[in-house]
């Protein structure tokens, strides 16, 4: 079941302009938030480098089938399958199978609002959106507050009034059961361990728990609670199983006896799990490109923040100009582009900067490069009033 509806609001031209003034203060603090963000991921990034470095420098690569004495308080290299003969039960339904980890999940059927919007600008400054809103029934595994729709209320098929509420908790919730007891040869892999491993299947030849007091049935995989799976009612739920099996894994640890913890670096704990067998410089080469992709994500981040920042600081020169759409949207992407000019260069120079003092080879040449960058961006908004006259 869906239905919909539509709002239409206007704001007016000096009220654009005041709203755009007052998201100035907002971008410029989202344009000096990207400073930090890209200082301390480049020194993140550095010491993790040099964390990974030395547990390379330090691995000894050990034999699964028996702990060695001397390896105590190394870094070790160990792959091999992780079992366990431990029987992991959910004592509320009564499931159970052997498995490193057993696994519910909850899902709730309930209301969902989906919000859709489309602006245009009107001559004079003005600007006119609509925004529609579609609501849903739909089967999640998170709660939605349906108290924050624009509409709660609505006209059913008979034409009866009703409302859109959601339950506000669930009876059960989603639960990972963790085994105490998983070997990985002749060690013991601690529970910290065993979470990181998440390859699962799907759990089968559930039965019905009895005794249960509410209405519920059997599904491929767990249960149905409510009345009639064919036609579901708000708050009714879904509960089904998945489990983690037997299976090879690779490690990178501290020996601590027969099993494990970080490994102490000057440069902070290094671990590692990966499903599968994978040697040590495999593994090494993987927490690698695993820093790397880190790095240049927050790289990104931090650019688009410093973007969005200066985007938002310009943002009054485009609404003062929207009085005639046409030239509105002719100096909104003047301004954007002046922010991309100006965000790109900045970025590279924090980051030069941050490399000086992190790694000081590198680091000079980017600062200076960077420096260039900004000349020119400058020098580019220095000539932007003539540009902007040609229009006229």
């Amino acid at each position: 079941m869906s239905d919909s509806f539509t709002e239409v609001t206007s704001e007016n031209w000096g009220s654009r302009i005041m709203s755009s003034i007052k998201g100035i203060l907002f971008g410029g603090l989202l344009f000096l938030v990207a400073f930090p963000v890209l200082w301390f991921n480049e020194g993140r990034a550095v010491n993790t480098a040099k964390r990974i470095n030395f547990a390379n420098d330090n691995i000894v690569v050990a034999d699964a089938a028996k702990v060695e004495s001397g390896n105590e308080g190394k870094l070790v290299h160990v792959a091999a399958k992780a079992s366990t003969e431990e029987t992991l039960k959910d004592d509320v339904f009564g499931v159970s199978t052997k498995a490193l980890k057993l696994i519910r999940k909850v899902e709730v059927f309930q209301w969902v609002e989906e919000k859709e919007s489309k602006s245009e600008k009107k001559l004079g400054g003005s600007k006119e959106t609509v925004t529609t809103y579609k609501y849903s029934q739909q089967w999640s595994d998170s709660l939605v507050n349906s108290s924050e729709f624009k509409k709660t209320s609505y006209t059913d098929a008979s034409g009866v009034q009703k409302t859109r509420q959601n339950p506000t908790s669930l009876k059960f919730q989603n639960k990972d059961i963790i085994a105490k007891d998983v070997s990985l040869g002749a060690f013991k892999l601690p529970e910290s361990f065993v979470r990181q491993i998440s390859k699962s299947e799907v759990l089968a030849g559930i039965q019905v728990p009895k005794g249960f007091t509410e209405p519920i049935s059997k599904t491929p995989n767990g249960f149905y609670i409510g009345k009639d799976l064919s036609k579901p009612q708000i708050g009714d739920l879904k509960i089904s199983y998945s489990f983690v099996p037997a299976q090879d894994v690779s490690i990178l640890a501290k020996q601590v006896q027969d099993t494990f913890s970080a490994y102490n670096t000057p440069f902070g704990n290094f671990e590692r799990l990966e499903a599968g067998i994978v040697d040590a410089s495999g593994m090494i080469a993987n927490a690698k490109a695993s820093n790397s992709s880190l790095t240049w994500i927050l790289r990104v981040v931090g650019f688009v923040l410093m973007l969005i920042g200066l985007s938002m600081v310009f943002a009054p020169f485009a609404v003062i100009a929207d009085v005639v759409p046409f030239i509105g949207s002719f100096v909104s992407m003047g301004t954007f582009v002046l922010s991309v000019l100006i965000a790109i260069p900045f970025t590279a120079l924090t980051i030069g900067i941050a490399w000086i003092f992190y790694r000081p080879m590198v680091g000079v040449p980017l600062v200076l490069i960077a420096l260039g960058a900004i000349y020119v961006a400058f020098s580019k908004r220095k000539k932007s009033p003539e540009l902007a006259a040609q229009p006229a």
